[in-house]
């Protein structure tokens, strides 16, 4: 959405690049991106060989207990207050200076961002 776009992904585009994304086009990625070939990637894992010309991108870590790690971890470190398990949501408002959540039990929660 609007906020991961404006916090992470334009910045980030823009650090990668040195350029505005609006102004890009898929040639661009051409010298980031590797061409797949199905074949060398399974050479490569019964040979256990990294493949040179993926450049920065030839290894990637993760978390050990996966990507979804990350969210549980990010839970964890909300505040207890803020968390609501197993409540049913009717509806989002969206409204600018309005925006709040209406729940199955008649309650409004207002918010400025949502985790979902």
């Amino acid at each position: 959405g609007k906020a991961l776009t404006e916090s992470f992904m334009a910045p980030y585009n823009a650090k990668v690049w040195a350029h505005p994304a609006n102004e890009m086009n898929s040639i661009w990625v051409g010298e980031r991106v590797a061409t797949i070939k199905f074949d060398d990637i399974v050479s490569n894992v019964i040979n256990k060989r990294d493949a040179p010309a993926w450049g920065p991108n030839a290894q990637f870590r993760y978390p050990m207990n996966g990507t979804g790690h990350i969210w549980l971890k990010v839970f964890e470190a909300l505040p207890k207050a803020n968390k609501k398990l197993n409540a049913k949501v009717t509806a989002v408002r969206t409204k600018e200076g309005d925006k709040h959540l209406e729940m199955a039990d008649g309650s409004k929660i207002k918010y400025d961002g949502l985790l979902s």
